[in-house]
């Protein structure tokens, strides 16, 4: 039976809307429209309220910038990238990492940009073989953390393979991870930047 000492909070948040998402062409390492920004800005004075210890996320440009906008005000929260947290379906150019370079240049542009951590080892380091591979590579990577509360900032693929929920634009789903790193979907908590009426967004899911 799984200890009460063992059960941690893990939060997926999904990126901000990228310009893939809203064209009908295949955006190479897709970075985030202006409303995506507005998306992730709009939870910087929401995040203290979960208490985070660390944020993992996607070497992906799109959540790149949405974790240094959303956690712009939490300075002792670590910002770690971690490459199994990048989208599946590899084979379009927008789930790829961009250049090194070009990735420094935008967190050069970027609230916190300075501070995210791992970011070469994440772009240097080869993928899983398989992208179930990747999926159960990043439960190891969670099951691993020593922190209680954990954000992860990913992609609809990802949160749907960890919690089988899907997830819009900005929009956080609240899970328990046992000691295995596996998540049992909780609650969704909807970006503030959205208004709602009964709990549900007013915008259609776009994968990415």
């Amino acid at each position: 039976m799984e200890q009460p000492s063992q059960v941690r909070r893990v939060f997926l948040l999904r990126h901000g809307e990228a310009e893939h998402n809203v064209s009908d062409e295949d955006v190479p390492d897709a970075p985030l429209t202006a409303r995506g920004r507005g998306q992730a800005n709009a939870w910087r004075d929401r995040m203290e309220e979960y208490d985070f210890e660390v944020v993992l996320l996607s070497p992906l440009t799109r959540a790149i910038q949405t974790a240094c906008y959303a956690f712009q005000e939490e300075e002792d929260v670590p910002l770690v990238v971690v490459r199994s947290a990048r989208e599946l379906w590899w084979e379009d150019v927008a789930n790829q990492p961009g250049p090194l370079e070009s990735v420094y240049k935008r967190l050069e542009q970027l609230p916190r940009g300075h501070e995210v951590q791992a970011l070469e080892a994440a772009l240097s380091t080869k993928d899983a073989g398989t992208e179930a591979e990747s999926i159960r590579h990043f439960r190891t990577v969670l099951a691993k953390r020593p922190e209680k509360t954990i954000a992860v900032v990913t992609h609809w693929g990802v949160i749907n393979a960890l919690c089988r929920q899907s997830a819009d634009n900005c929009e956080m789903m609240e899970c328990l991870c046992d000691g295995k790193g596996d998540l049992t979907f909780v609650r969704k908590h909807v970006s503030p930047f959205w208004g709602c009426s009964d709990g549900a967004p007013h915008i259609a899911c776009s994968i990415g």
